[in-house]
């Protein structure tokens, strides 16, 4: 018998404008609700939420790249691809953005693969129809707002890397993902999470024992629990500051009214900025 998750699949692929499947998010993504907002849309215009695995490349179960991906609890890491097979950590995007949006307009996603680096749920929403919702100047509008932010932190990547210490970097990244999905804990590894940053394994782990001494994380196998955001922030590098002014400056564009979080309990959706 099918899961559940197979399901939602497969009703994302036979998706047809004559009958679209009707969901309501458990909770929303910043960048579709606002391209929504731009054409007099609503949710239930989408279809339902597939669920992202952690490691795996979030397309696989789409079984095409014809979709742009808006995460809504998990989180996708965007990975630059060298001629020698390593993939270095580009970006990430969680229910800030989105995934896939590249091919609208260039070939540039052939130089990218992405991974889920925060197992949870998405909207996939046809390339075709995202490209109806751009039609609308206020959408194109919302988007170039989205990319400057993106393009903003995608800037201080070389700049980071060669400026703190595997502790703060590690840190900060923690921070960006945690900020970015409604969930308390964080499904990586301590391979990928060296692999994103450029750094070995052992530094890795290292790093993360001294960073849950301080009480901020702990540590479960393939799970890390966030503990104490305050304490996060205060052990990352600087860079985390400028993440999260740019993070709020795009959210406030997005979203200028925040409606109530459909969350029914203040352990997942707790503390700013989330919803």
């Amino acid at each position: 018998m099918a899961s559940t998750e197979e399901k939602t699949i497969d009703s994302v692929r036979q998706q047809t404008p004559s009958h679209p499947p009707r969901a309501t998010p458990t909770c929303k993504n910043y960048l579709l609700d606002a391209l929504l907002r731009a054409n007099g849309l609503d949710s239930a215009s989408l279809s339902p939420e597939i669920f992202l695995e952690t490691g795996k490349d979030p397309f696989d179960s789409l079984k095409t790249t014809n979709f742009v991906i808006f995460p809504t609890t998990a989180v996708i890491a965007v990975l630059g691809t060298m001629q020698d097979g390593f993939l270095p950590g580009v970006a990430i995007a969680g229910f800030d953005g989105s995934a896939g949006m590249a091919p609208l307009f260039s070939d540039a996603q052939k130089a990218y693969k992405f991974k889920t680096v925060q197992q949870g749920h998405a909207l996939a929403v046809p390339s075709s129809t995202v490209d109806l919702y751009l039609e609308v100047s206020e959408a194109r509008e919302t988007l170039n707002e989205y990319l400057r932010f993106f393009i903003e932190a995608l800037s201080m990547v070389p700049h980071c890397a060669s400026r703190h210490s595997a502790d703060k970097r590690i840190a900060r990244w923690l921070g960006s993902v945690y900020v970015r999905s409604p969930l308390k804990s964080i499904t990586v590894t301590h391979e990928f999470i060296a692999g994103y940053l450029s750094l070995r394994r052992e530094s890795v782990t290292e790093s993360l024992g001294r960073l849950a001494a301080t009480g901020a994380i702990e540590l479960h196998r393939g799970i890390i629990a966030v503990r104490d955001q305050d304490l996060l922030i205060e052990n990352c590098c600087s860079c985390g500051a400028t993440d999260k002014q740019g993070l709020s400056r795009w959210q406030a564009r997005a979203r200028p009214t925040t409606p109530s979080c459909p969350a029914t309990t203040k352990e997942v959706c707790a503390g700013s900025p989330r919803c």
